[in-house]
């Protein structure tokens, strides 16, 4: 009896210590798994559509949802993302050219500076505030510029993630009703 006992303990043991090592193995890929499930829940009403119309081949409706939920979602963020860079550089650019940006504040600081005249005589505004706000936006936007390299050079993890992301994706979807 103790024999069996020891043997079921052991493997227990056994059992447990494959599962911390496996934890540690997909830990890495853990956010891309967890957002999978979440992108298959998404696209399971379009999958099933698909599913209906084509019911032979459960692979091909699988990569037609995955590539349909990228070019529905990823394609516009890419987008999005893309134009936000660049409008950060142009501002960027267009700031260091000039010199200073009192030439684009000046319209609206001197609107202000009449409007706080009116009730407040002797305030004198434009000349401190855009001279602390061309201080201000250009440490801003160099700390934007110059950290946008190390964001880009994380791209080989990132794409390995992307990688694991679809791949999942495409079982899970390919194989969801095997799950139920």
């Amino acid at each position: 009896m103790s024999s069996k006992s020891s043997r079921f303990h052991f493997s227990i043991f056994l059992l447990a210590i494959s599962f911390v090592l496996t934890v540690f193995i997909f830990w890495p890929f853990l956010k891309a798994l967890a957002l999978a499930l979440v992108f298959a829940v998404v696209l399971q009403p379009l999958h099933h559509t698909l599913r209906r119309h084509i019911p032979k081949f459960p692979g091909m409706t699988a990569l037609l949802t995955v590539v349909m939920g990228i070019v529905g979602i990823f394609v516009p963020l890419i987008v999005l993302g893309t134009l936000l860079v660049n409008q950060a550089e142009d501002l960027y650019v267009t700031l260091t050219q000039n010199g200073n940006i009192r030439t684009y504040l000046q319209v609206p600081l001197d609107t202000l500076n009449h409007l706080l005249g009116s009730y407040f005589p002797g305030t004198e505004l434009s000349s401190v505030v855009s001279a602390d706000f061309e201080v201000y936006a250009k440490k801003s936007l160099e700390w934007v510029i110059q950290n946008l390299g190390a964001a880009f050079s994380t791209v080989a993890g990132v794409l390995i993630s992307f990688l694991v992301f679809f791949f999942s994706l495409f079982y899970t979807l390919r194989d969801g009703d095997a799950f139920k």
